[in-house]
């Protein structure tokens, strides 16, 4: 069955349409023509185009974002981080190898969209963005890797006078050293949980003394720990794209024993969280911990800072859990797999400056290591 407005481009549907006084045909990616079903699709959008029109709703870049004629409609007010950022990917997908293309589609997706997406250009300021990207349990590679497409955007909307000030050139590359470990001190982690009370104390206690990453932890559920056993199961992580399970072959997945700390801390938590799903949870909110950003931001800053102690980032805790193992004497093989190392090659690599000339330690010699002061957890 033959559309009006719906011809053949080359094997592809292409649609024609009349819009402030020009004629547009933009041809449809992923439009089979000889599919019938793909030509019935195209005469849907073709129709919804043209109730738009007519509505003065309609926004030329929100369906043909890499159409020539896209750029023009783009003005200041009106472009939002995530058009600029698929814009961007789009013309990228084609011009730069697939596995650079993989990396600015997840740096995008996973950090600069959910926290900046429905921003536009010309309201983002260069203390907000530094301030996010100092907050992030990331390293500086990492950091530096998710401006790039950040910094693409707001070059290109500056060059086609669609903004009028580039807030992200003032950002300097973050150094690589924020990737070296920097784990708390004992009287740190004393006073950390001296500045902490309830649901807050536990989870900051209990990421200190089960290496998981943030990501992990607030993914934690009841189901997957057994407290009888003193063990319980990583299979899960969550971030800002909701919660995802680990595949079945990836070494994240794994059993974590459960030393008296964390323990201790669980049995706390029962307090507030039994009969629910999620281990831990936002105190604000009564919900579980969206992504690490609200954790960060409402419970690990606010304590660091009440604290009085120099500030680390929330993953720090992990580096803290590694060094105190690996300075009792475990052996780096057990360290490497509680943590969900694959082998002990990171582990020599991250962690080397706290390996000791070790014997066969075994790892409950850190029971008594560090142990915590108990302090009065209240409601």
């Amino acid at each position: 069955m033959d559309y009006p407005g719906v011809t053949n481009k080359r094997g592809r549907c292409q649609i024609t349409f009349n819009y402030l006084g020009e004629r547009y045909r933009p041809t449809l990616t992923g439009f089979v023509y000889s599919r019938a079903e793909d030509r019935k699709s195209a005469a849907r959008l073709l129709a919804t185009v043209q109730r738009e029109i007519q509505l003065k709703t309609f926004y030329f870049p929100a369906h043909f974002p890499t159409h020539p004629a896209a750029r023009r409609f783009l003005k200041g007010h009106q472009i939002t981080v995530e058009h600029a950022i698929k814009l961007w990917l789009a013309n990228k997908r084609t011009s730069v190898e697939p596995t650079t293309y993989r990396g600015y589609e997840k740096d995008s997706v996973y950090h600069l969209l959910p926290q900046f997406g429905q921003r536009r250009l010309s309201d983002l300021t260069t203390a907000e963005v530094e301030d996010w990207l100092n907050d992030l349990d990331n390293c500086g590679k990492t950091k530096n890797n998710i401006l790039i497409p950040l910094r693409a955007v707001f070059r290109e909307a500056l060059r086609n006078e669609q903004i009028d000030r580039d807030p992200i050139s003032k950002i300097p590359n973050f150094s690589h050293r924020s990737e070296e470990p920097d784990p708390l001190e004992r009287a740190e982690l004393e006073a950390l949980l001296a500045a902490s009370e309830g649901q807050i104390q536990n989870i900051i206690e209990f990421a200190v003394w089960s290496g998981l990453r943030t990501s992990e932890l607030i993914a934690l559920r009841w189901k997957h720990v057994d407290l009888a056993a003193k063990r319980f199961r990583v299979c899960v992580t969550r971030t800002a794209q909701g919660e995802k399970n680990y595949g079945k072959t990836d070494s994240s997945v794994r059993d974590v024993d459960l030393h008296p700390q964390a323990i201790a801390a669980l049995n706390r938590q029962l307090a507030f969280t039994e009969g629910k799903d999620h281990v831990f949870e936002n105190p604000r909110t009564g919900e579980p911990w969206k992504h690490d950003g609200p954790y960060r931001k409402t419970c690990w800053n606010p304590t660091v800072a009440r604290a009085g102690i120099r500030h680390r980032p929330a993953y720090q805790t992990r580096h803290t859990f590694a060094s105190m193992l690996l300075s009792a004497g475990v052996e780096p093989m057990y360290v490497a797999k509680q943590m969900g190392h694959k082998d002990w090659g990171m582990i020599r690599k991250t962690y080397g400056r706290w390996l000791p000339e070790f014997s066969k330690a075994q790892h409950t010699k850190i029971e008594h290591l560090w142990a915590p002061q108990r302090h009065q957890n209240h409601a």
